[in-house]
């Protein structure tokens, strides 16, 4: 019996062309997530419609209900690629700068972090504007995001600077900018201050 559903499973994601079911799935959900950023960046979270979302996705209301429950939970979707793309980025940089001085992989780590969200408004928007206020689940979810970038520097000055060095107790507030541009200015202007723990 489990050999026959076994197959018939198999069968159902040879379906559509050679694609399976499951990529589709994933392929429909990357653009509902772009589709995000964009139209939450341009027209705002609460200034937007669900019928945006699959107009500029291109994709059916049917179709988004089988991947997201909601639109905020869209949005969570969106803030969590754009910190993950940014934790690759400054992942990448820690890397690469392993060697070099201290003050030369800093400055490489805040601009790769910098260049990742804040170079793209939308992007800015959507991870420090859009997300602020909407609910108890995203603001928990904003505090987990600043404790795991303050654990990932720390990290890292660490490896540079040995196991004793302790970081300075620095109070994060919640960003309430109304505009794309005084976001990526306070962004900028953390890029400064290496000690600063990153906003999200």
């Amino acid at each position: 019996m489990q050999t026959k559903l076994d197959s018939t499973s198999a069968a159902t994601e040879r379906q559509y062309g050679g694609r399976s079911v499951s990529d589709r799935r994933a392929e429909r959900r990357v653009r509902f997530v772009d589709s995000a950023i964009t139209v939450f960046g341009e027209r705002t979270y609460r200034g937007s419609t669900l019928s945006d979302i699959c107009s500029h996705a291109k994709l059916s209301r049917r179709q988004f209900y089988e991947e997201f429950g909601s639109r905020e939970e869209l949005l969570t979707a969106a803030y969590s690629r754009i910190q993950e793309d940014a934790r690759t980025a400054v992942l990448t940089a820690i890397t690469e700068f392993s060697h070099a001085p201290i003050e030369e992989t800093i400055a490489e780590v805040m601009s790769a972090y910098v260049e990742s969200i804040a170079a793209d408004p939308l992007r800015a928007q959507v991870a420090f504007v859009e997300v602020v206020g909407v609910s108890t689940e995203l603001e928990a979810l904003r505090r987990r995001q600043r404790l795991t970038w303050g654990k990932l520097l720390e990290t890292a000055l660490r490896s540079k600077l040995g196991e004793t060095y302790e970081p300075p107790v620095v109070t994060c507030l919640p960003v309430r900018h109304s505009s794309v541009r005084s976001t990526t200015s306070r962004t900028n202007g953390a890029s400064q201050t290496p000690a600063h723990r990153t906003a999200t």
